[in-house]
């Protein structure tokens, strides 16, 4: 009897062991299976109304930004802003843009459009551009990234916005600032960049 039970118990050690393998396997193929979804689930289509609605809320958000930056940020800060863009056009302007200057003029890019909002102060507002901001660089990478051809005439638009904030216009500041965003988005829609106007700094 004590024979027979050490075989039986042996017996619902290995099956409870084989139980507990099948469920492992089980939960292995649920995990790749849900994986696989996630990885193949058709992704949003950026279709135009979601590209004109994008950039319309952040003009809505960036202008008043610019406005208000236009009249707190400093003399000093505005003077490095500046350098950072001629540095880039410099490096630019020596030769073909490799991927460290394309990744450094989209930052230097980006960067000043992020401080602008930051410096509201405001959260709600900051939370609800980086949520518009990742929409409008999804787009971007989909449709016009910054690239070589584009590289200098954009950093040239940038500095003429800075030109406006140099000079606390807060009129120009809310002008020069459309034009570059309304420039962007056209970019994205496959349109020819607008004309910048002559008045470059």
């Amino acid at each position: 009897p004590g024979a027979h039970r050490a075989v039986v118990g042996g017996e619902e050690q290995r099956h409870r062991g084989d139980v507990r393998r099948l469920q492992h396997a089980l939960e292995e193929v649920r995990g790749e299976r849900a994986a696989m979804r996630r990885f193949i689930a058709p992704q949003p289509q950026l279709d135009l109304a979601l590209i004109n609605n994008a950039y319309q809320l952040r003009l809505v958000l960036e202008r008043e930004a610019a406005v208000r930056f236009c009249a707190t940020v400093s003399d000093a800060d505005l003077a490095a802003i500046e350098d950072a863009h001629r540095r880039i056009i410099a490096r630019a302007r020596k030769g073909p843009a490799d991927a460290a200057l394309l990744g450094d003029a989209q930052s230097v890019d980006w960067g000043l459009h992020d401080l602008m909002i930051d410096a509201l102060g405001n959260a709600l507002i900051s939370q609800m551009y980086r949520v518009n901001s990742l929409r409008v660089r999804l787009i971007r990478l989909e449709r016009a990234m910054l690239s070589e051809d584009v590289l200098i005439p954009a950093m040239e638009e940038h500095l003429w916005f800075i030109a406006a904030l140099k000079r606390r216009d807060a009129p120009q500041v809310a002008e020069r600032l459309t034009h570059h965003i309304e420039s962007s988005h056209r970019r994205v829609l496959g349109l020819p960049r607008p004309p910048l106007p002559k008045d470059k700094p």
